[in-house]
């Protein structure tokens, strides 16, 4: 039983990363109607990058190209509406394109080998369960940014915008709101969360070329769980993700760790009602 619930515990720390990079999926596909299928590209390169250069200079430059790959996606995203391709498929191709595109940055640059750092040698012993400390900074990071995001989106002018540009555009641009601004804010927004996300996961789990697709998989299942309705509901559906995948590590074959992203999504699209799964926050 002790085993059970040091799995289930372990589980919910690391899926406040997988929520961390939900969030950005699901404020892109409130805001601009998409599926950003590059978003575990920028926090398997951020991870990386704050690795390979280390201390806090390593965090600000992986923060950096996270949102600057972010912004490339952001400019082949704007491209693409002004030649009238802006159809959701179309620009999941691009961004899966992008994805794939980091993945082979990261292995040239940095080779297939798995980079991990680990702060803390020792663990918090809270009774039945043994917790490594970085596990409670990401836990701490992951609700501080959620609340800000939650702030930024319905208690902020800005955040009205979006919102308003997400459910009518022309009204929006009626309004004087100026919706490519605020598309390239969002695009800052998931460099920065899901590069967030990508530096706790290099300090706890580690990263390697493969994570690029691996954490969008993740994150998109972890965004459809609840609906996409907004970030509370995508950071929960990653936690859920989180202790589905250390309960399948610690029981299962390493096998089905890998293809658990693809069930989770299939099952999902599966199960859940249509209506549920495009609803705007």
């Amino acid at each position: 039983m002790d085993l059970f619930l040091q799995y289930i515990v372990q589980g919910i720390f690391l899926g406040v990363t997988y929520g961390l990079i939900a969030v950005p999926l699901g404020l892109a596909h409130s805001a601009h109607g998409i599926v950003d299928a590059a978003v575990g590209g920028y926090a398997a390169l951020a991870g990386i990058v704050a690795l390979a250069i280390g201390g806090a200079v390593g965090v600000m430059a992986g923060l950096g190209v996270g949102v600057a790959a972010a912004l490339v996606v952001a400019v082949i995203y704007r491209l693409l509406v002004r030649r009238g391709a802006s159809d959701p498929v179309i620009v999941v191709a691009a961004t899966f394109g992008v994805g794939l595109a980091i993945e082979s940055i990261i292995l040239t640059q940095f080779g297939k080998d798995a980079r991990i750092h680990r702060l803390f040698t020792d663990s918090v012993d809270l009774g039945p369960v043994f917790i490594d400390p970085q596990y409670l900074i990401n836990l701490a990071t992951g609700v501080v940014l959620v609340a800000a995001v939650i702030v930024l989106l319905y208690k902020s002018t800005i955040g009205r915008q979006i919102r308003a540009a997400a459910d009518n555009k022309a009204a929006a641009l009626l309004a004087g709101v100026s919706v490519t601004r605020l598309q390239y804010l969002v695009f800052i927004l998931e460099g920065l969360l899901a590069g967030v996300a990508g530096i706790l996961l290099a300090y706890t789990v580690g990263l390697d070329f493969t994570s690029a697709v691996t954490l969008t998989l993740n994150a998109f299942g972890a965004a459809i769980i609840f609906g996409m309705r907004g970030p509370l509901a995508c950071f929960a559906g990653g936690i859920v993700i989180g202790v589905i995948d250390s309960l399948v590590a610690g029981y299962v074959s390493g096998g089905m760790l890998t293809a658990l992203p693809f069930i989770v999504v299939i099952g999902v699209l599966i199960l859940m009602p249509r209506s549920t799964l495009v609803e705007r926050p």
